[in-house]
């Protein structure tokens, strides 16, 4: 059987339920986001659809129950059927806008972030079923890494040649830490269980670039340090997204054996504990005062 998914119960730490939003279910069994704060109702939001699967598949490896087998694949179903096919590639669209500053989406619009989970969910779709219907859904969706966004694909590259993999491949966007992060262990997940070498060209060129631009992911004040969402608005992760970078720099060091991934989680993990939820850092309560009030109205993370 396929490892498990290296975060466990990932679909609950991303989607807990806030009055941001909620969760239901729709008549199929499928994940809906109800998306309160934004007035855009319940979504299916492929992300979300592929990160519950992977919460389903890992409770599948833990308990071998088959209500937890039968939800994974009827969630990797929904994923076969709702790629939408552009001939060399395939995409999952997001139907609804999303407008944040700092962010415009107009639907439809795709995620590199989508576009990898749901590449994780597939190969172990395939593995389990031994249906290649899986992989073949998968292959396209990996092709998508290599289209440039103004072609429908998720590709970036910026002005000084780093290569990007937008988790919001919109008009108005900037670099996000976790949705680069999530795309590319799908990518290597596919390259993992199939040996693409085209898989693995496109992680490489990802991992270079997240070698070189890490710094630009630190929320480095005088009284409070943390990671940073994306690269471009100076808002910080936030404590569950922290938690991801933390997560997410091991990963990337189990698999790469780069020293940068090593040092930035064990960085990010001080930072934690100096600055976290359970510190007594007055330069947090000082930060998370002005976050409230400036940012915390307008930027929904």
């Amino acid at each position: 059987m396929f490892k498990k998914y290296f975060i466990e119960s990932v679909f609950e730490k991303m989607f807990p339920g806030t009055n941001e939003y909620n969760i239901s279910i729709d008549k199929n069994g499928i994940i809906l986001v109800d998306y309160v704060a934004h007035n855009l109702g319940k979504r299916y939001n492929p992300a979300a659809i592929a990160l519950y699967a992977l919460s389903q598949y890992n409770m599948f490896v833990d308990t071998g129950k088959d209500q937890y087998k039968e939800s994974f694949l009827n969630h990797a179903n929904w994923l076969v059927d709702n790629l939408i096919d552009k001939g060399k590639f395939g995409v999952w669209h997001y139907d609804f806008p999303w407008i944040t500053p700092g962010y415009l989406c107009s639907p439809p619009w795709i995620s590199s972030m989508a576009q990898g989970l749901g590449i994780s969910v597939l190969v172990r779709a395939c593995e389990m079923t031994k249906n290649v219907k899986y992989l073949e859904v998968a292959k396209k969706a990996l092709t998508s890494f290599e289209v440039p966004i103004s072609e429908g694909g998720v590709l970036y590259i910026d002005k000084k040649g780093d290569v990007w993999y937008e988790e919001y491949a919109c008009q108005k966007r900037a670099q996000v830490l976790n949705g680069i992060i999530f795309a590319l262990i799908g990518v290597y997940e596919m390259y993992e269980y199939t040996k693409d070498k085209n898989a693995k060209e496109i992680f490489d060129k990802g991992i270079q670039t997240l070698k070189r631009r890490l710094s630009d992911f630190e929320l480095n004040l005088v009284f409070f340090k943390s990671s940073k969402y994306d690269s471009n608005l100076l808002i910080y992760a936030g404590d569950k997204y922290h938690d991801f970078h933390i997560e997410q720099m091991k990963k990337l060091h189990e698999i790469t054996k780069e020293e940068t991934f090593d040092k930035y989680w064990k960085k990010w993990e001080s930072y934690k504990k100096k600055y976290g939820p359970n510190s007594k850092s007055k330069g947090r309560f000082i930060f998370i005062l002005i976050y409230s009030i400036i940012y915390a109205r307008f930027l929904r993370f």
